[in-house]
């Protein structure tokens, strides 16, 4: 009967982190639509000055502009498709772009604006695994990484290295930072 009644306890923390992650991909999905015509329209009018503008400096400065707001609709792009059904299949993928586009969900963070971030991954780097599932992973590790270190001044650095475990190949990726660490009585 206790194991019964911890087995249903367990399903009942599963069923309510599933509706979390519904309720997450939604909001994801509403914040996204919210985001896409504003921005829309924004890009657009940048586009018309830059036909009609000669002053360089005028003609510089609309160009960040464009950068910023194409570096918003690529992050609503990607919060559209985090709030995607999954797919639960393992392919081989490339672990440097997961981690860039991991790392452009967590630049949303403002705490981000003053921080040094290098993906050292070769970009000829793969793994076994689900792209998307991957990229969750490497947002929360990436987002821990942030939430330690300082800005400006902090540092987050992402390698890879080929591993063998229990005798079968694997790819071991590290996210360094440059926080303070975990005390040791907290370790």
């Amino acid at each position: 009967l206790r194991r019964q009644e911890d087995e249903l306890a367990a399903a009942l923390r599963r069923l309510e982190e599933q509706d979390r992650l519904v309720s997450l991909g939604l909001l994801s999905a509403s914040v996204a639509h919210e985001l896409n015509t504003p921005l829309a329209v924004l890009h657009g009018s940048i586009e018309k000055l830059i036909e009609i503008t000669k002053d360089p400096h005028t003609l510089e400065r609309l160009a960040r502009m464009q950068r910023v707001t194409q570096r918003l609709r690529t992050i609503s792009e990607s919060l559209v498709d985090f709030a995607k059904v999954r797919k639960q299949h393992a392919e081989p993928v490339a672990v440097r772009g997961l981690v860039d586009e991991a790392w452009s969900l967590v630049a949303i963070d403002p705490r981000v604006l003053g921080l040094s971030f290098t993906n050292l991954v070769d970009p000829e780097e793969r793994v076994m695994g689900n792209p998307d599932r991957l990229v969750q992973v490497f947002v929360n590790v990436l987002r821990n990484a942030v939430n330690a270190v300082e800005s400006p001044g902090g540092t987050v650095d992402v390698r890879a290295r080929r591993v063998k475990r229990a005798g079968e190949p694997g790819v071991a990726v590290a996210v360094e930072d440059n926080g303070p660490g975990i005390p040791a009585d907290v370790l």
